[in-house]
């Protein structure tokens, strides 16, 4: 029987190499429009000036959202030093600017050696999407309206220091971090701690978990849930029985001997068809998602 609006509701992840001068959200759009999904989303939004890994996700992958963003990302990033912008990158207005001014390899590389494997405050841009009472932040920088944006704790797990150029004054530098980090901050930040001025020149995102961009399929294939999860260290069930098959189609419990807060499950096909979530104090899974009964649904 033919599905609801002819729809592609086949579920998985795309892995995409996004380039410069491109939202994220637009390339979501390309892909729902070119594969009639359903529905499409990504992880971790990558500025308009920004390239690099996009991990879409597709249909039923959307609502793994929440668990995949908790994956740590890396960027290759390249910073000018002796000079800031509004958008604290090459998009911004040119706020601060020096010339004929020089700094030490030795004095950049002990800097950097402060922010490896460290957590702080960091302050995200005024020009980025975040909300404040309900509004993106960057609407109120374009009315010059200024507003108290608060500090969020992040995780710097490496950043190595690549590359100085003494010409150009750019500093490459790839960093791994945890989700909620600007990288267009942390450059700011470096620069602060430098007591120079300092902005985002160009940035690749090259690993989100264990998602690389060189596995970027050029044909934009569709990946399975199963071994996507399995290899980012998730709590997963596959192969289920008809036992437990029919406690998921019931909204059952299940009972694990686990201390994993949540559980994907997959029939043998390696489809998802349920997620569970531990109760608290005893080894009992409620189940938070049901992907069969959806299934089943948009059969009929």
């Amino acid at each position: 029987m033919k599905q609801k609006n002819n729809k592609n509701f086949t579920s998985g992840v795309i892995l995409f190499n996004k380039p410069s001068f491109y939202f994220s959200r637009k390339i979501d759009n390309l892909i729902l429009k070119k594969y009639n999904y359903a529905k499409v989303g990504h992880l971790g939004t990558l500025d308009f000036l920004a390239s690099g890994l996009m991990v879409i996700l597709i249909n039923n992958a959307t609502k793994l959202a929440n668990y995949l963003h908790e994956l740590n990302k890396t960027y290759l990033a390249t910073i000018k030093l002796f000079i800031a912008t509004t958008t604290f990158d090459g998009a911004g207005k040119i706020i601060a600017w020096k010339s004929g001014y020089k700094i030490s390899k030795k004095k950049i590389k002990t800097i950097l050696k402060q922010f490896n494997n460290c957590s702080y405050f960091q302050t995200p841009p005024i020009y980025s999407s975040l909300k404040k009472n309900g509004k993106r932040l960057y609407k109120y920088a374009l009315k010059n309206q200024k507003i108290d944006i608060k500090p969020r704790l992040i995780t710097i797990y490496r950043l190595k220091f690549l590359k100085y150029d003494f010409k150009t004054n750019q500093l490459k530098i790839l960093i791994t971090c945890s989700k909620g980090t600007y990288i267009r901050s942390l450059a700011t930040d470096i620069g602060k701690k430098l007591n120079i001025a300092a902005t985002l020149f160009s940035l690749s995102r090259t690993k989100i978990g264990n998602f690389k961009l060189k596995q970027v399929n050029k044909n934009n294939k569709l990946l399975n849930l199963y071994p996507i999860l399995k290899k980012n260290n998730f709590f997963v069930k596959k192969f289920l029985n008809k036992k437990i098959i029919n406690k998921i189609k019931q909204n059952n419990m299940l009972a694990l001997n686990s201390n994993q807060l949540n559980l994907f499950c997959f029939n043998k096909q390696k489809e998802l068809i349920a997620i569970y979530q531990k109760c608290d104090n005893n080894n009992k899974y409620k189940i938070k998602k049901n992907f069969l009964i959806n299934k089943l649904k948009e059969s009929k």
